[in-house]
């Protein structure tokens, strides 16, 4: 028996576009694609031309973030208890860092480059831990019990100077891609209600997931530095795929089996290109002022089908799971997690004040921008709209060696979703639907509630400058 397109197990991977699982802030609150510092290998690798010397740096923003969701589906009732549906809650440590080191060649004419980035990071742990141990009775199992992904860039770049106060340059990415997950499904619609007194949850199906791999991308830009008072950097990282493959395992509820069946995963995560600008000037020999945008173009990989999530699920041989399993219900081998993601623009603002020969202060001012549309968020298709800022400091301790402290804090938007898109039932809803997104049985994902964020994130600089 073939069972429904979506199947009986779904991995809902999310779609962080970064401004929650990570402030977007890489190389300290200063970087931007009009900022010569090594971060330029990530912002803008043109502004590589106008860092003469040898540099080192390595930067790590460090966010501390809750999540509290509440869902209204069922009138937000758990049918297994007959009690509303408590907060879920998630906690994480999300590190966005970059390490690396820049020197002139030709005669300041050609700088290269290489550096190490996680700026694709997110995820979440909705399990309770100790508190709510299998099979997480928590309404968000079926959003993602839990859900981490990482990723390592590792890019050499060039910087050219065509003319004095004129850059180019680029860079070339090796992406180095981790999922892991751990999500619940319920193949009959009905919360895992299970049947007798001790069988509540017994519906529910499990799949965990674990794999890796990697991929490629590159970024160009120019960066013109010719007037103090006005320095101006465009640069474009194109559109990737994160790809990896591993293994899982699907346990499989007792009315469908009863077993655990090892598996063979691939993940899959179109990620967007992205544009980055900025101006800025050198108000006097201690004052700098910038001001950048970063556009990052969802639509145009993840606005449609093209965009979902594709989970590829097969037992050890390769063919997809089924009765020869264990399992009744048959699984399909590819699976989808929906994504209808919009455009985003993430604004910044930064001043910059050289206080003495040794000591370097700072602000910054942002606003990030919604990747996710109200009626596409999950636990782990969260992306909050945000504003925010923080301070920083740089001090020189000895010779060419300088360490930097500063903390950010974000306000992220209270998000209220309605006509949650993945379980549309009415005509009148009928903008909402779609083949992948409005499932019928099983039900993988929360529908309408109220998600709220806090933020903070505590940054670390060591520098050295030759």
């Amino acid at each position: 028996m073939r069972f429904f397109p979506a199947s009986l197990l779904l991995l809902s991977a999310p779609a962080w576009a970064g401004s929650i699982s990570a402030p977007g802030v890489i190389g300290g609150p200063e970087s931007g694609a009009a900022t010569p510092n090594v971060a330029s290998i990530h912002y803008n690798p043109a502004a590589l031309g106008a860092l003469p010397g040898t540099h080192v740096l390595f930067d790590t923003q460090l966010s501390k973030i809750h999540v509290e969701a509440t869902a209204t589906r069922n009138e937000g009732i758990d049918p297994n208890t007959q009690e509303p549906y408590t907060v879920a809650t998630a906690d994480a440590l999300v590190p966005v860092f970059v390490l690396g080191a820049t020197t002139s060649l030709l005669d300041d004419r050609l700088t290269f480059g290489i550096g190490a980035s996680d700026a694709f990071v997110g995820g979440g742990d909705y399990s309770g831990g100790e508190k709510n141990p299998p099979p997480y009775t928590g309404h968000q199992r079926y959003a993602g019990v839990t859900t981490k992904i990482i990723t390592l860039a590792v890019t050499p770049a060039v910087g050219i100077t065509l003319a004095d106060g004129i850059h180019v340059g680029a860079g070339a990415s090796w992406v180095y891609d981790s999922i892991s997950a751990f999500q619940a499904s319920d193949a009959l619609g009905n919360e895992g209600l299970g049947f007798g007194e001790d069988a509540a949850y017994g519906n529910d199906s499990y799949l965990e997931i674990d794999a890796t791999g990697s991929h490629w991308g590159w970024n160009a830009g120019i960066f013109i530095d010719r007037f103090e008072l006005a320095q101006v950097g465009l640069s474009y990282s194109a559109p990737s795929q994160f790809s990896t493959a591993g293994t899982g395992t699907v346990y499989a509820a007792e009315f469908v089996g009863g077993v655990d069946v090892p598996a063979k995963t691939t993940v899959e995560i179109p990620l967007p290109g992205v544009i980055r600008g900025g101006i800025a000037s050198q108000v006097n020999e201690k004052l700098r002022l910038e001001v950048g945008f970063e556009y990052q173009q969802w639509s145009a990989c993840c606005g449609d089908q093209d965009g979902d999530i594709v989970i590829g699920l097969t037992n050890e041989d390769g063919n997809a799971i089924g009765q020869d399993d264990g399992v009744t219900l048959s699984l399909s081998d590819t699976q989808y997690s929906p994504r209808r993601l919009w455009n985003a623009m993430n604004l910044l603002a930064v001043v910059g004040y050289e206080a003495s020969d040794k000591l370097w202060v700072g602000g910054r001012a942002s606003y990030n921008q919604n990747a996710v549309p109200d009626f596409a968020v999950s636990a782990t298709n969260l992306d909050f709209e945000s504003i925010g800022g923080g301070l920083a400091a740089r001090y020189q301790v000895a010779g060419p060696v300088s360490l930097g402290l500063g903390f950010m804090k974000f306000f992220p938007f209270e998000r209220v979703i309605k006509n949650a898109a993945w379980d549309v039932r009415d005509d009148d809803d009928a903008a909402y639907r779609d083949e992948r997104f409005s499932p019928v049985n099983p039900y993988k994902a929360s529908t309408n509630g109220t998600y709220t964020a806090t933020n903070n994130t505590l940054g670390i600089r060591l520098q050295v400058d030759l």
